[in-house]
């Protein structure tokens, strides 16, 4: 699914839900990462100011989660990972791989 189908459907998977979240901070010039753990993707907003990484539970966006309760819980999910992988996507969209449409 392309980020134009998670904002027409309202929702993806949690790849789909990253990337799409991904792709519209990028746009505006905000960095941002992927973090990806066994089963799971969660963005995270590289904060302009300080440089921190703000991991927020992409899949609960739009529902009644406030966007404070799903930083929370991707916070918990990175703690209990085995492991993550983080990809700066500005980093890879600039090597020549960027996101589909």
């Amino acid at each position: 699914m392309y980020p134009k189908d998670v904002i027409a459907n309202k929702g993806g998977t949690c790849i789909e839900t990253s990337l799409c979240m991904a792709t519209m901070m990028e746009a505006v010039g905000v960095s941002t990462v992927i973090f990806l753990i066994p089963g799971h993707a969660i963005p995270g907003i590289i904060l302009p100011q300080s440089g921190s990484i703000y991991p927020i539970e992409s899949t609960a966006v739009g529902s009644t989660c406030s966007a404070a309760d799903a930083n929370t819980n991707a916070v918990d999910t990175l703690n209990n990972a085995q492991w993550t992988l983080t990809v700066d996507v500005g980093a890879v969209w600039k090597s020549g791989i960027v996101p589909p449409e």
